[in-house]
């Protein structure tokens, strides 16, 4: 079991930590056994699949859950239908989860597994056409899927880089990463850039440099230096938000650090440590930009070498002056006193209902031009329900300064 012991039921957010711009909240533990490396997926904007790993006992896991961000509940998926492991990579493209290679009971694997949510199935696709690796990290962007570092069979780190695209089921090896080859290193989405950050060099050295690949020239530049050289953390990005949470600086010694990445400044800012979430390496962290969205984290081996199974949700902020869900607007969002909300052109007739993370209305009224006064709201995430004759029920997230 976890370390700290919380009561939830669905909709209620009840253990909240605010930490400068952030807010955690305490959220039903992962129900699978404890463990550390293993892997999370977000399968789309309400989706989080969590899975393989070291588990208590040191034996290896296949199994994986479904998180589901909207209810608060997990549900178990199809095991892999492979052998147990730890230290995959993975990634998610077009609602479907992708699992690369990691380390089994005989040594690193080279198969690569997609899972389609909607038939709850594995099916095997291409491999890396390359060595089996482990302890690598994998992101998406635009439709294709990456993977960069890891160790071979004989412990060696590599800084190779591949690109894999699903339309063809076919790899292609990219240029590899600057700096000394590395392993558990730390990768983020963002807008037109993907950022690796940290890892560890052969001798389980941790590196603090950073580099952006630049997904239109697809070329390397050197980034800001991590404020602490790590390895094995959990990374998350998308478009102007990238954070890095926890890991190990080496000897054991693990962190629970949030470090934001500003891509406009290329710089590092210290946020203030939320719950009293305990340094550890190894967690996994999933990120979703839907209603409820933000960063979930959880799992991972403590400094007590204990292995977690709690799971928390670390709201972010909105790095978006105005955010449109299809013909819906709200601005400014991020909210200071003031915002106003607006259907389509053709119709700004309907209602509109404001809640907050624990479910309790803020706001209701009709949806006309006249601004809503924000002015009472607590700093944080709040979701509006907009139903209307012509579009139906909407769902838009605003976030409170």
């Amino acid at each position: 079991m976890s370390s700290t012991t919380r009561t939830l039921h669905a909709f209620m957010l009840i253990v909240p930590f605010a930490a400068g711009a952030q807010t955690w909240y305490a959220l039903p533990d992962f129900p699978g056994t404890g463990r550390d490396d293993g892997i999370a997926l977000t399968l789309d904007i309400n989706t989080i699949l969590v899975g393989t790993g070291l588990e208590v006992g040191w034996n290896l896991t296949s199994d994986f859950w479904s998180y589901d961000i909207l209810t608060q509940t997990w549900t178990p998926a199809m095991d892999l239908p492979s052998t147990p492991r730890q230290y995959t990579a993975g990634f998610a493209i077009d609602g479907i989860g992708y699992v690369v290679g990691g380390l089994d009971g005989s040594g690193p694997v080279v198969d690569v597994w997609a899972y389609d949510r909607s038939l709850d199935t594995w099916t095997p696709v291409a491999p890396l056409p390359a060595f089996a690796r482990y302890a690598a990290i994998g992101w998406s962007h635009g439709g294709r899927g990456f993977i960069a570092g890891g160790l071979d069979a004989n412990g060696t780190p590599t800084n190779e880089c591949w690109s894999y695209d699903p339309t063809t089921d076919q790899w292609t090896q990219l240029t590899a990463v600057p700096g000394p080859p590395r392993h558990r290193t730390h990768a983020m989405d963002l807008l037109d850039a993907a950022l690796i950050c940290g890892g560890a060099d052969s001798a389980y050295n941790a590196l603090g440099d950073c580099w952006l690949w630049n997904y239109t020239s697809q070329q390397w530049t050197i980034a800001a230096s991590l404020p602490v050289a790590v390895f094995n953390g959990a990374a998350i990005g998308s478009y102007d938000l990238a954070y890095l949470i926890g890991g190990d600086v080496g000897g054991d010694n693990f962190r629970n650090d949030v470090w934001r990445y500003l891509p406009a400044t290329d710089q590092w800012i210290t946020l203030t440590v939320g719950p009293p979430l305990n340094p550890r390496r190894g967690a996994v962290i999933g990120f979703s930009d839907g209603w409820l969205g933000g960063a979930f984290y959880g799992t991972g081996l403590d400094n007590s070498f204990v292995r977690e199974q709690d799971w928390w949700h670390l709201e972010l902020p909105i790095g978006l002056h105005e955010r449109e869900t299809g013909s819906l607007l709200a601005f400014p969002n991020p909210i200071d006193d003031l915002v106003q909300i607006r259907g389509a052109d053709h119709c700004n007739e309907g209602t509109i209902t404001v809640s907050d993370l624990a479910g309790s209305t803020v706001f209701r009224g009709p949806l006309t031009t006249t601004p809503i006064d924000a002015s009472v709201w607590s700093p944080g995430c709040y979701t509006a329900i907009i139903t209307d004759p012509v579009e139906g029920t909407r769902v838009l997230r605003l976030m409170k300064r």
